[in-house]
């Protein structure tokens, strides 16, 4: 008489080995959903009063319009001055908790002109976009840390059209640049890891008045209240 127990044995460690697997799979797409990141903050500057989390400051002199679903801070017309909307050192991001921004911009100026769109501690420590007219025509992805960055060149010349752009740091190093929903470069070096807020800043590069109009700002984050 034929023995089965073999052939019973096997099938019932093959058995548990794929229940374990599939328990594998499960508890990966738990902790992946657990970390999904979600939108908690959204700003499309509709209306004429600025949302509350918003503060805007420069140099003595800036303006600053809210209308037509558009946020416009204008310079002074002084060489490098200054005009900026940030959280006002509300810091509510970490490079740990997979912070994304996506901003629609668009500028009117292209020449004499610095902009950033960022995830921003300060002069040092950032991670988004910077256009500087008297660098390249192109947007540039930075990752700033301690001072030291890491600067690459997108390809993308930037132009006088609304234009999305989006950081997104997808692990505590690599933080990927997406262009109009194109991924255009990927840095792995000099991310911050300190506390950081949304900041948009224009700069004058000339004795005029130069302005970016924002469109809107959404934020993301895997951070559990």
């Amino acid at each position: 008489m034929k023995d089965w127990s073999v052939g019973a044995e096997e099938l019932i460690h093959e058995s548990v080995y794929e229940a374990h697997a599939h328990k594998d799979f499960l508890s990966d797409r738990l902790i992946q959903s657990l970390r999904t990141r979600r939108q908690i903050f959204s700003d499309h500057f509709i209306g004429s009063v600025l949302d509350d989390a918003w503060t805007v400051s420069g140099d003595a002199g800036f303006t600053a319009y809210l209308g037509e679903s558009v946020f416009t801070p204008t310079t002074l017309d002084v060489v490098n001055s200054k005009v900026r909307i940030n959280f006002n050192g509300v810091y509510c991001f970490r490079t740990s908790w997979f912070p994304k921004i996506v901003a629609v911009v668009r500028p009117p100026w292209l020449t004499d002109i610095k902009f950033e769109v960022t995830l921003f501690r300060d002069s040092d420590n950032y991670i988004g976009f910077r256009f500087d007219s008297s660098v390249s025509p192109n947007w540039y992805a930075v990752c700033r840390n301690g001072g030291v960055e890491t600067a690459e060149d997108t390809g993308v010349a930037a132009t006088s059209d609304f234009t999305e752009l989006k950081a997104d740091v997808e692990t505590v190093n690599i933080v990927r640049f997406t262009i109009n929903g194109v991924l255009k470069k990927t840095i792995g070096t000099n991310v911050p890891s300190t506390l950081l807020e949304p900041q948009i800043e224009v700069e004058t590069l000339t004795d005029a008045t130069k302005n970016l109009l924002i469109d809107s700002v959404d934020l993301y984050s895997d951070r559990r209240p």
